[in-house]
């Protein structure tokens, strides 16, 4: 019998954050284990998305800085690391209110997640070859490159050419996982996304952030401005996505959704959080009842 406690695949320790002189954080740490669904729920101004911001690595955007404490992700500290390292080691966020490029089609949204896997000195007309013709055309499109090279067929240029071969099939199998995940996003791939319902539009966020098959996905406010059917769809593609096995990290205002999916939810007041327990225990809190789910006075 395997006895093995899950690995802790994100821990944020003692975790304190400063936006100028003001303090948004004081001393948070809670953690997410492999293949859990973590959610964080509480008042606008908590430091719910906070949190995510210190974790990302974006706070500098914002005026913020840590101030102490650390972030470690599968046990690295990545205090500092700028955001696109995190992505290529396995994190991805999908952020508030969404940020699709309006004027890029659905695949072409798509395309963007997956970037640091497509060699940059492709052109724009190579790439989207890759995505439209499917993965029959990826052999032929390296060939042409490389033979336009120099023909010495060194080890090494062939086993460039075999790696970039092997990344560009990943994204396609990933784009054909985001599809089946998202049958709308396929109905719509050609179509503009600035002209997708905001349901889709966070459905088009979800999939483009999960195009590098990342181990943990951060969300914020995943169920913001969405319709009730919308909330519904999204918070059960995120279950499925967590069965297929993706830990996730969930900020969001709709508690009662956030904690019916989570294997453990964290409650946040001002600055820091309050209490911890299951997801299960947490709707059963008269605290949380009371605060978020509108029962009693």
């Amino acid at each position: 019998m395997n006895n093995k406690s899950p690995i802790t695949i994100l821990s944020v320790r003692s975790l304190s954050v400063n936006y100028g002189t003001v303090e948004a954080l004081k001393d948070v740490s809670l953690e997410v284990k492999d293949g859990e669904i973590v959610a964080i729920v509480g008042a606008n101004g908590a430091g719910k998305s906070t949190t995510l911001k210190a974790i990302v690595g974006t706070l500098k955007e914002y005026n913020g800085r840590i101030v102490s404490g650390e972030i470690l992700f599968q046990g690295k500290k990545i205090n500092g690391t700028p955001p696109y390292e995190l992505v290529k080691m396995g994190i991805s966020l999908v952020p508030e209110g969404r940020r699709v490029f309006p004027s890029m089609t659905v695949q072409e949204n798509l395309e963007m997640g997956g970037y640091i896997l497509v060699n940059t000195q492709w052109s724009i007309a190579n790439k989207k070859k890759l995505f439209v013709n499917g993965q029959s055309s990826i052999k032929k499109l390296f060939v042409n490159r490389y033979s336009s090279m120099d023909k010495r067929g060194s080890h090494s240029s062939m086993v460039n050419s075999q790696s970039r071969i092997t990344n560009n099939q990943l994204l396609i199998t990933n784009l054909a996982k985001i599809f089946d995940l998202f049958p709308v996003l396929k109905e719509r791939q050609n179509q503009k996304a600035g002209t997708l319902s905001g349901g889709e539009q966070q459905m088009l966020a979800i999939g483009r952030a999960l195009m590098l098959s990342p181990k943990l996905l951060l969300l914020d406010e995943p169920s913001l401005g969405l319709s009730p059917n919308y909330i519904e769809v999204v918070f059960d593609r995120l279950k499925e996505i967590n069965k297929q096995g993706t830990s996730i990290l969930i900020v969001e205002q709709n508690a009662r959704k956030a904690l019916e999916v989570c294997n453990r939810g964290y409650v946040f007041e001002i600055g820091g959080i309050a209490f911890t327990d299951s997801g299960e225990n947490l709707l059963k809190d008269e605290r949380v009842q009371k605060a978020f789910l509108g029962f009693g006075k």
